[in-house]
């Protein structure tokens, strides 16, 4: 019995001294449990998934397409955190919207202690690294390198059975620059390379590309159908078994695909050290590669590492609403009010709810209806509404009804944009334009002011006061007040804060609300142009603001002409990437606060008849009753 239980002990011990298993994950393991946006992105996740016995660190791969459970095969990375031994679950920052790139999938990787991902490995011109992967005729690489020497012919990757026969091999010759020698031919680019340039080189059976551009053209209708007799070095070429012209160059990734279309990732090379030998970490097949003939050149460390066994991810990710779903489970009305039950599919992040209504079908472009309206933001994870249409059905003619889901985000540029009512101004904010009025400018706006306590300039720009102006001011004395070129006019007709106006100014007068309180009786328009662009929410006075508003602007706009047949100036509330200004939809950009104050949105939030439709509903015909409905005679 004794020796039984020494057996133990010393069986015990022993297992304490092996490596701790990582438990592996499946693909979809990683679940999704919540998220959070700012300004239409995405802002936080939060993650379940199942414990494993030592650390792994999360990353958040995006990609224009669904890359797979690859990581190699996916555009961009971006670091999530840290997951502690046995932990279950994860909240973090998501930090950087990645443009274009509409597709999202989380991957767990375990820690390893011994593993160190490094920016890059050199090799000296004697070293190599030997992969299991052979080329054929329909093989894929793309590498990211830089020469080091290119005093002598240097091979950068391939294999061979010998010159001019079963090839795929890139190199760089002293007299011909690079070559891509591919089954039985050899084609020269005549482009030289420099030594410590950086590359992104990309080769298959129709060309070789050097920072996106083709240098050598095959014109191959097809790929050779053949496979290499050894299989694929780095920094080197395989000559049917032994290395030959091994490059000095600098190695920042490199990746093989086994077909042309680039869906079987077979070589994800990562510069890499393990205890301390520098080398590479293929993350296909969680493998070290070791150097042959010499050592290499470890670079500088990574800050964080992709390198180690993937312990799982999540399902394909569409973020930002793309895979979220809209049906209409119910059109009914109580009364002549119409009403709708809609279900959604849960996503990560919210989408807008737009309805529209005319006498007609007008189709799938919300900009065709003539009439649309904001219903409101439909949160992650709101799986169902009942959504109140804000018109009143008239009488029984035909009329057509309709529902779309949609975002803000735009997926080409990643920028949020969502339109309000009214832009307010707290009175040291105000917005800087570009556009330098002349005395043949007209503006138009439609606003409201929130304190007259003090002299407040609306809109303007001036060399100073009574010299080259076009101002529009409020004083607490004399009311509306126009400022033309060389003249002050005041109006002696007072606003009120909360009134809602409609102000008009050219060289002839100033209107409110479609009446004259100032008329300056010109014959002409005067020839001047201001020395500074116009400002709203304040008057730039020669590049400084002055007499800033406390304001509520619904619209501004302004032509450089009396005709208003030029206009320079169209200016929307809106709030873009979460801040608060301007849309100018003729230059189609942001304008946001460009003083000390607070911009902020009011009002309710408007139909954007660019955002991006999700979702739509079949067109609704006109609702019935929701109860029976008894006619007195």
């Amino acid at each position: 019995m004794n020796t039984l239980r020494s057996i133990l002990a010393f069986a015990i011990a022993s297992a304490a001294l092996l490596p701790v298993p990582v438990t592996m994950a499946a693909s979809g393991d990683i679940v999704v449990t919540g998220s959070t946006q700012q300004g239409g992105r995405l802002a936080t996740i939060s993650l379940s998934f199942p414990a494993s016995q030592q650390a792994s660190a999360l990353w958040l791969a995006w990609g224009a397409a669904d890359g797979g459970d690859a990581i190699g095969n996916w555009d961009d990375l971006e670091y999530l955190g840290d997951v502690p031994e046995g932990d279950t679950t994860w909240t973090g920052p998501v930090g950087t919207y990645h443009a274009g790139k509409t597709y999202a999938r989380i991957f767990r990787i375990a820690a390893d202690a011994s593993l160190v991902e490094l920016e890059s490995v050199s090799a000296s011109g004697g070293a190599y690294v030997l992969t299991d992967f052979r080329p054929t005729g329909s093989t894929v690489v793309r590498c990211d390198f830089q020469f080091d020497d290119l005093s002598a012919n240097v091979a950068l990757f391939g294999a061979r059975k010998t010159s001019g026969d079963t090839q795929f091999v890139m190199i760089h010759t002293i007299d011909q620059g690079f070559r891509h020698d591919y089954d039985g031919g050899i084609a020269n680019s005549r482009v030289m390379a420099a030594t410590g340039t950086r590359y992104l080189v990309e080769m298959d059976y129709t060309r070789l590309m050097v920072n996106g551009e083709p240098v050598v053209d095959l014109h191959y209708s097809g790929p050779s159908n053949f496979t290499t007799p050894c299989p694929l070095m780095v920094f080197a070429m395989n000559n049917n078994g032994s290395s030959a012209a091994p490059a000095p160059a600098t190695m920042h990734s490199f990746q093989a695909w086994g077909d042309t279309a680039r869906t079987t990732l077979a070589l994800d090379l990562v510069p890499c050290a393990k205890n301390g030998v520098a080398g590479f970490w293929d993350r296909v097949s969680g493998t070290f590669l070791s150097p042959t003939g010499g050592s290499l050149t470890a670079g500088a460390a990574a800050v964080h590492s992709t390198c180690g066994a993937i312990a799982g991810t999540s399902a394909a990710l569409r973020p930002y609403g793309s895979d979220r779903t809209m049906a209409v489970a119910k059109f009914y009305r109580e009364g002549r009010q119409p009403k709708a039950n809609l279900t959604f599919t849960a996503g990560l992040a919210e989408c807008g709810l737009v309805a529209v209504h005319g006498p007609a079908d007008a189709g799938d472009d919300i900009a065709d209806w003539p009439n649309a309206a904001f219903l409101g933001t439909i949160p992650a994870s709101t799986t169902s509404m009942t959504a109140t249409i804000p018109w009143r059905i008239p009488d029984e003619t035909p009329h057509f009804f309709r529902f779309f889901l949609v975002s803000p985000i735009n997926p080409v540029t990643g920028d949020s944009f969502r339109l309000f009512e009214g832009l307010r101004a707290n009175g040291g904010s105000y917005v800087l334009t570009d556009f330098t009025p002349t005395g043949t400018t007209v503006v138009q706006c439609d606003c409201q002011f929130d304190d007259l306590s003090a002299n407040v300039a609306l809109f303007g720009a001036r060399k100073a006061s009574g010299d080259t102006q076009f101002v529009m001011i409020h004083t607490t004395d004399q009311g509306f007040r126009h400022d033309y070129h060389g003249g002050i006019a005041n109006s002696r007709v007072m606003a009120a804060t909360g009134t809602r106006y409609r102000i008009e100014m050219d060289y002839t007068r100033l209107m409110v609300n479609g009446e004259s309180v100032v008329d300056l009786h010109y014959s002409g328009p005067d020839n001047f142009t201001m020395p500074c662009p116009l400002m709203v929410f304040a008057m730039n006075n020669n590049g400084s603001s002055a007499a800033p508003a406390p304001a509520t602007m619904y619209s501004f706009q302004a032509w450089s002409d009396t005709a208003r047949s030029t206009l320079a100036l169209d200016l929307v509330p809106c709030e873009y990437n979460g801040e608060a200004g301007f849309w100018d939809k003729i230059g189609q950009r942001f304008l946001g606060d460009s003083g000390a104050g607070i911009l902020g949105t009011s009002g309710a939030e408007l139909v954007n008849h660019g955002a991006e439709v999700f979702s739509r509903s079949a067109t609704l015909p006109l609702p019935e009753p929701s109860a029976l409905v008894i006619t007195v005679r």
